[in-house]
């Protein structure tokens, strides 16, 4: 087992040297990444790598078997904050504004390879974006770009490029199937009278920026989960119990 670990850089801007330590059965190991300077980073799940940002708004990747051999992915300046890393390693989420929105939600999207060095690919220019991360399968990039909507929308953008993808209306975003581009989403809130009573309910859609979107369930109460794996959405019925339903 592996950790990726960077001291905390203080109001000077010293501090940050970044190691990963190895833990083993009666030891742990300690690999030096950089000296100073690193304000964040990631490690893989499989612990072969790492990806960073530091403190002059660089990104880097380093391998975590010694020698560590750092390479800078994208230049100082180009960086203010990782957003997320795709599952497979291969892509950095970053914003290099200063998040927007009341409470600081809301930023500027891009993309940089961890395969090959080069410029940052924009996917949203200003600090307007709810960002959702990467899908599970790693290749597409998902958001929301304008919160403020009647409906808001969610979406997609191939981490290789490409148009935008509209995945449609998204009141609830509830979660990612495992292993696909799939996202689980309600939609259509509205309020249902159940042997007198009240109940706001939901519908549940799957959509998948390659394919239709297919309904799940209709009428359902609003805390609803996809199950560990991804592969079950539960919910309950007002009036009626607790469900289980496959994902396709």
């Amino acid at each position: 087992d592996k950790v990726f670990s960077a001291k905390r850089i203080t109001s000077t801007g010293t501090g940050g040297a970044a190691s990963v330590y190895s833990v083993g059965a009666t030891a742990v190991t300690e690999l030096a990444i950089e000296a100073a300077g690193v304000a964040e980073g990631y490690i893989a799940q499989d612990g072969a790598a790492v990806v960073y940002r530091t403190r002059l708004g660089a990104l880097k990747k380093a391998n975590t078997v010694a020698p560590a051999t750092p390479t800078e992915l994208v230049p100082n300046g180009s960086a203010l904050g990782i957003l997320g890393v795709a599952r497979d390693f291969k892509t950095v989420l970053s914003h290099k504004l200063a998040p927007g929105g009341a409470d600081g939600s809301l930023f500027d999207l891009q993309l940089s390879s961890v395969a090959t060095p080069g410029p940052a690919i924009s996917v949203v220019p200003t600090a307007t974006a709810l960002e959702f991360g990467f899908t599970h399968a790693s290749r597409y990039v998902l958001w929301v770009p304008d919160v403020a909507a009647p409906a808001p929308s969610l979406k997609a953008r191939a981490v290789g490029g490409g148009a935008d993808v509209d995945l449609g209306a998204a009141s609830i975003f509830l979660g990612k199937p495992d292993g696909t581009d799939g996202v689980v989403l309600g939609f259509n809130e509205r309020e249902i009278t159940v042997a007198g009573d009240k109940y706001p309910v939901v519908d549940y859609k799957l959509v998948d920026p390659t394919g239709a979107p297919r309904t799940l369930v209709t009428g359902v109460d609003q805390a609803a989960l996809v199950a560990p794996g991804g592969k079950q959405l539960v919910f309950t019925q007002p009036g009626s119990g607790l469900f289980i339903r496959d994902i396709p």
